[in-house]
C-alpha cells in the first residue's frame, strides 16, 4: 500500500479556498457547493482511488467540505443578520432625532456627522454647511475650550460626559445661548460623540 502523494493531498485542500468564498457569499447554498464539490472530487479521481490512503484522504476531504461550508454559512448568515439589524437602528434612531424638540449633532472626533433639523434651524446653517465642520467653529471662542473634556478620550467613561452652559455659533454672525449634554454615540463608530442641544433664550 503506498501513502497518499503530497500532490494529491494539496489537490484536495486547494478546493476548499472557492467553497468558502462562495459559503461567505451565497450561505445556505454552502452546503450545496460543497456537496457539488465533494462528487467532483470524487469523480475526478486525481490518485488511484484503490489505495488505502487514497480512500480516507477522499472521504476525510468530502467531510471537511461539509463542515467547513456549514461553518462559514452559518457565520455568515449571522454577521449579515447583524448587520442588518444594525443599519435599521441607526435608520430608526435618527429618524426620532430628527423629530427632537431640542437640536442635536454627533461628532467623530472633532467633525460633525449628523446634525438635525431643529439644530439647522437653530443655528441657520443648512445641513450641508454643519456636516464635517470642526465643533470648536460652532461655538463661542471662549466656550470651545469646555468641549476638550478629557472624559471624552476615556471610553471607559459612561453617562454624561459634558453638561454645559454655552453659546453656539448662528450663521450670519451672533450667537445664542444653549445648555449643551454630551453623551456617547450609539452610531458613528467608536469615539463618537451625541450632543444635545437645548437654547435658553433668544439671542446673546
Amino acid at each position: 500500500m503506498q501513502p497518499l502523494p503530497e500532490w494529491a493531498a494539496v489537490h484536495l485542500f486547494a478546493g476548499l479556498v472557492p467553497v468558502g468564498l462562495a459559503g461567505l457569499w451565497l450561505r445556505r447554498y454552502s452546503v450545496f457547493i460543497a456537496a457539488m464539490a465533494a462528487i467532483v472530487l470524487v469523480l475526478y479521481k486525481p490518485f488511484e482511488v484503490d489505495q488505502a490512503a487514497g480512500i480516507w484522504a477522499v472521504r476525510f476531504a468530502i467531510i471537511f467540505f461539509f463542515v467547513a461550508a456549514i461553518a462559514i454559512g452559518m457565520l455568515s448568515e449571522r454577521i449579515r443578520f447583524e448587520s442588518r439589524f444594525s443599519k435599521k437602528t441607526v435608520e430608526d434612531l435618527k429618524s426620532i432625532l430628527e423629530k427632537s424638540i431640542d437640536g442635536v449633532f454627533v461628532i467623530k472626533r472633532t467633525d460633525v456627522i449628523f446634525a438635525n433639523d431643529r439644530l439647522v434651524e437653530l443655528l441657520g446653517f443648512k445641513r450641508e454647511e454643519l456636516i464635517g465642520r470642526q465643533i470648536y467653529e460652532l461655538f463661542h471662542e471662549e466656550d470651545a475650550k469646555i468641549l476638550r473634556t478629557p472624559a471624552r478620550h476615556n471610553p471607559t467613561h459612561t453617562g454624561t460626559i459634558l453638561d454645559a452652559e454655552c453659546r453656539m455659533r448662528k450663521s450670519g454672525g451672533g450667537f445664542v445661548r444653549v445648555k449643551i449634554k454630551m453623551i456617547r454615540s450609539p452610531f458613528g463608530g467608536p469615539g463618537a460623540m451625541m450632543v444635545y442641544v437645548h437654547e435658553l433664550e433668544n439671542g446673546a
